[in-house]
């Protein structure tokens, strides 16, 4: 008996039960399913099946037309000559997110996928969750292409064509560890809390200019983040607790990221925030906002007033990075399934050594190392890089004002 591929295309208006009756035609005939895809768009579906028949092919046609005919579907069918089933071994398949803070052009999808197709990369899949929108702002391509290529410089030119529309894309292997995140590590000044807070603390104390001097030195260079550090720790002497209090309630959260913890929580992921500023602020920012973890550098505090000292070990990049392995372990997750989020050069060993390290609205030199950005939308725009859709963060985005406002 010869052997044929069949290939059946039906599309049509979206209901429940067609995949059902169409399986159950080709199950009467006992005929084996080689590939199938089913998406959906708008309301339309699209539904492909691949199938091995014999000389049952004519009567399982004739089945399904009807079936078709009835549920008012267009259905086309061919005969593949030769079907690629090992095509999958010789590439390797990206997911490349893209998400806008107002919306997805015509024009930004078009360059991609022209770059796409020059560099002979498959568009496999396009997927977009959102539903009934005025506008297109998140966007996945499943795309497969050679082993061999060079998907850093991908990554880099895919960036600039992305920055001139404003678009915020990530590009990842799509692999076990980009959905099954268990551990997301936040830096805080700059990147889960607006501003940064020893700013705020020279302000009170009088020392504004000295401290942004020290800060501009080390940004040069010119001193190590540790010098720096306890430099413009003691001009903050004489600080008053209360007065440490008084910036804990002026705390403001950077945009979506209220939204974006309370999803994690919610699919079981550890938090945690590891800061080289203070740990007087991380303590205040993981009790309202429930994280599992926090550190920083320990302010000495003697009657109520700063001493200008600090106590035990100093929270530097190299510290960032070797706590976050830390917490790794005790909770017995690979570095696979950590993300890391920060902005700045303290943060970059710690970013570089995360599954997954994306560098949050950050300085330029970081964006120069850390190829996974979000320079343009808010903090839970992260969910799609993290593979998980808006259709599911939509459950959480109505949480309840005093939770999300429980830092400001």
């Amino acid at each position: 008996m010869k052997v044929k591929n069949l290939l059946i295309n039906i599309s049509g208006e979206d209901r429940p039960g067609i995949t059902a009756q169409l399986t159950q035609i080709i199950a009467q005939f006992q005929t084996p399913v080689i590939d199938m895809g089913q998406s959906i768009t708008h309301g339309l579906l699209s539904l492909s099946l691949l199938l091995r028949c014999g000389q049952e092919d004519q009567d399982i046609i004739k089945e399904l037309l009807f079936m078709a005919n009835s549920q008012n579907l267009q259905l086309n069918f061919s005969y593949p000559e030769q079907i690629q089933l090992t095509q999958e071994d010789k590439s390797e398949r990206y997911a490349l997110s893209c998400v806008g803070p107002e919306e997805i052009s015509s024009q930004f999808i078009a360059q991609v996928a022209a770059y796409l197709a020059a560099h002979g990369i498959n568009i496999v899949r396009i997927y977009s969750d959102q539903k009934h929108q005025a506008q297109l702002s998140h966007l996945e391509f499943l795309i497969a292409g050679a082993k061999d290529l060079n998907w850093s410089e991908i990554k880099n030119e895919l960036l600039k064509i992305s920055i001139p529309h404003q678009i915020d894309f990530c590009l990842v292997k799509d692999d076990i560890f980009r959905a099954n995140k268990r551990l997301v590590v936040f830096d805080m000044d700059s990147t889960l809390t607006k501003g940064e807070v020893i700013d705020e603390l020279a302000e009170l104390a009088g020392v504004s200019e000295q401290v942004k001097a020290i800060t501009q030195k080390a940004m040069e260079g010119e001193l190590e983040f540790e010098q720096a550090l306890r430099q413009r720790v003691a001009l903050l002497k004489g600080l008053e607790e209360q007065q440490l209090q008084t910036v804990c309630q002026k705390l403001e959260l950077t945009p979506g990221a209220a939204d974006f913890i309370q999803v994690l929580q919610s699919l079981g992921c550890q938090t945690a925030v590891i800061s080289g500023g203070f740990d007087f602020f991380t303590a205040w920012i993981a009790q309202n906002l429930n994280l599992d973890y926090h550190y920083g550098n320990q302010l000495e505090i003697i009657d109520g007033k700063l001493t200008g000292q600090l106590k035990g070990m100093i929270v530097d990049g190299a510290m960032k990075a070797k706590l976050m392995q830390e917490l790794a372990i005790k909770e017995s997750i690979s570095l696979q399934q950590v993300a890391a989020i920060g902005d700045g050069a303290n943060d970059l060993p710690m970013l570089s050594a995360a599954g997954m390290g994306i560098a949050f609205h950050a300085k330029q030199a970081v964006k120069r190392q850390i190829g996974l950005q979000l320079s343009f939308g808010p903090m839970n725009s992260l969910l799609w890089f993290l593979g998980i859709p808006t259709s599911y963060s939509a459950q959480y985005a109505n949480c309840s004002t005093e939770r999300k406002n429980v830092i400001k």
